[in-house]
């Protein structure tokens, strides 16, 4: 149930979605937000609906006076994925927070959110954690210790090649395990039938030094033991052989499961240490940090420009690094539709040719 005590923020803080006419009209049709959990989880699937639309419902949900728009509004906190929309209206007495999420760095914002702590290189970086799957739904006790169903959740591009070699299928059932794919986004939250989550992928290590911990933090809320890759987001929030396995090769997976299987107290070591991780990365943890950066830095930075009579950060560089960056990324896309190897690039690297890289 949502607080009935509404909280304000010292200044207005909205959440800019640059397709929130397109694929969030309902939420303009109603005059409350709806719950998040009477969504479906399909609806969750690309950086705005992640990082804006779903983190204006939770705080909506939680009891704080916010706002979902389609353009930056003056003397507030506009949260923002994408800099085009500063192409079109770019307040001159505001805080632009930019979201950086798998991309290399963004220049075009005040603050900017990064998901990974390696990504923390400048002084207008704060790290948010990425929120986890909305509507999660944990491992069914009833398994109890069986290691059997070993699932993969998320595209199958994003799936190292020697996981998504038949061969390793194939010896995967010869020793008894399941391999269960969930590439199609209706049941990423979907963990109750599932005994290990297979994290195992690869990726130019640019891309991987900007990926979030989610999935080993879904595993510790889902009660789910996960066997990732060997991946510096995982490592810079938990602790491999204690609450996660970490493997280097489709061999060492396999040892991985075999370990589990024949070792309960190891499989429940894993979910108990997880459990206790879990506290400071799950929905109520993030939404703390959110609402600490939000009364925090973004409201002081915010405080100042008021009080000083100042315009933003150099909106006029502002608006030639949103320039830039939108150049760049139409130019990339023209070289692509030439070169339709590298589109396929993309495709595995996840990244939407509709979603600026710079």
């Amino acid at each position: 149930m949502p607080d009935a005590t509404i909280h304000q923020f010292e200044f207005p803080v909205v959440f800019v979605a640059e397709r929130l006419t397109s694929r969030w009209s309902d939420l303009l049709d109603s005059r409350v937000a709806p719950n998040l959990g009477s969504l479906a989880s399909t609806r969750f699937l690309v950086l705005e609906d992640i990082w804006i639309v779903s983190t204006y419902l939770r705080l909506s949900e939680a009891g704080f006076d916010v706002r979902i728009v389609s353009l930056p509004r003056e003397d507030s906190i506009n949260v923002v994925c994408s800099p085009k929309v500063l192409l079109r209206s770019t307040p001159s007495r505001s805080v632009i927070v930019s979201i950086r999420a798998d991309r290399a760095a963004q220049t075009w914002g005040d603050l900017c959110l990064v998901q990974n702590p390696l990504n923390l290189n400048q002084r207008s970086d704060w790290l948010i954690d990425h929120w986890p799957q909305p509507n999660l739904i944990p491992r069914s006790p009833e398994r109890g210790d069986r290691v059997e169903r070993v699932g993969v959740i998320g595209p199958i591009s994003s799936m190292a090649a020697e996981i998504r070699d038949p061969r390793f299928r194939s010896t995967l059932e010869r020793l008894g395990f399941e391999l269960v794919i969930r590439s199609d986004g209706a049941s990423w939250n979907d963990y109750s039938d599932l005994d290990v989550q297979l994290a195992y992928r690869t990726g130019p290590k640019s891309l991987l030094r900007c990926k979030p911990a989610t999935k080993i933090v879904q595993s510790w809320i889902a009660r789910c033991p996960a066997i990732t890759g060997v991946e510096p987001c995982f490592r810079a929030v938990g602790r491999s052989r204690v609450d996660f396995l970490e493997a280097a090769s489709a061999g060492e997976v396999i040892a991985h499961l075999q370990s589990l299987r024949d070792r309960p107290e190891l499989y429940r070591s894993l979910i108990d240490n997880g459990a206790v991780r879990s506290r400071s990365h799950d929905e109520p943890a993030v939404l703390r940090q959110w609402i600490a950066f939000l009364e925090g830095p973004a409201t002081a930075l915010l405080r100042d420009r008021v009080s000083r009579g100042m315009a933003g950060r150099g909106r006029l560089l502002t608006k030639s690094s949103v320039v830039t960056s939108v150049a760049r990324h139409r130019l990339l896309m023209k070289w692509v539709d030439v070169h339709g190897g590298f589109r396929d690039l993309l495709v595995r690297m996840r990244v939407s040719p509709e979603t600026p890289l710079w």
